[in-house]
C-alpha cells in the first residue's frame, strides 16, 4: 500500500504503535512531525529532502523515540 502525508493523521491515532517503516514517502520532514505524539514509536523514513530544524523538533517533542533516517539513527542537533 502506499501511504503518503495524508495517511499521517490516522496514524497518530494508533496511540500503541511501537514501529513504523515508511520507506520512501512522499512527505517531507514537516509532514511526519505529528507523528512525534507517539510515545513508543520506532520510525524508519526515507526522505529525499531532510530538514534538520524540522527533525530536532520532532525528536524535541518526543526524546524517547527512536528515530532512523535513511538507514541512520538521527540524533537531536545533526
Amino acid at each position: 500500500t502506499a501511504i503518503t502525508a495524508d495517511c499521517i493523521p490516522a496514524l497518530t491515532k494508533l496511540k500503541n504503535l511501537e514501529e513504523l517503516h515508511l520507506g520512501f514517502i512522499e512527505a517531507n520532514c514537516k509532514d511526519i512531525l505529528p507523528l512525534s505524539q507517539l510515545k513508543l514509536l520506532k520510525l524508519v523514513v526515507s526522505l529525499d529532502e531532510i530538514n534538520h530544524e524540522d527533525l530536532n523538533r520532532f525528536l524535541e517533542k518526543n526524546p524517547r523515540l527512536e528515530l532512523i533516517v535513511n538507514s541512520k539513527r538521527y540524533e537531536l542537533s545533526q
